[in-house]
């Protein structure tokens, strides 16, 4: 979509265990976590020993623990590609935002002149000269 050239690698990545890791670093219990996620700790446990997860539940789990943890299916480097295509989207947003008042502007100009000229008056049609008959 971007024209990034993303190299996924989900095989490589254990989804379960970096969860777990992330929730035993931040200092949350277990039980907590299975509250914040709303799923029971037996299947919190059994989050944590899968390989793989459901992106709906992976965008939960994100939230909670405050990661986007779709950034770990991909290299540092691509990554940093991602926050550079990123930053040249905002320039282009901001560009169009530019442009987009700039015509806002120019339309409120010509509405104005519209406005003046129609105020003019306009000259009175003068009745054609009728050519007269030579006698």
């Amino acid at each position: 979509m971007w024209g990034l050239s993303w190299n996924f690698h989900p095989m490589a990545v254990h989804i379960g265990k970096i969860i777990q890791a992330l929730v035993k670093s931040k200092g949350i219990s277990v039980t907590d976590f299975a509250d914040m996620v709303n799923y029971s700790r037996r299947n919190v446990y059994e989050i944590f020993e899968k390989a793989t997860i459901d992106t709906g539940l992976l965008i939960k789990i994100s939230k909670v623990l405050k990661k986007n943890l779709f950034f770990e299916y991909i290299t540092e480097d691509e990554a940093i590609e991602y926050a550079n295509t990123l930053s040249n989207e905002n320039e282009l947003l901001a560009a169009i935002k530019d442009v987009k008042k700039t015509v806002t502007e120019l339309k409120e100009g010509i509405d104005k002149i519209t406005a003046e000229t129609s105020k003019v008056t306009k000259p009175k049609k003068i009745a054609p000269v009728k050519k007269v008959k030579k006698a």
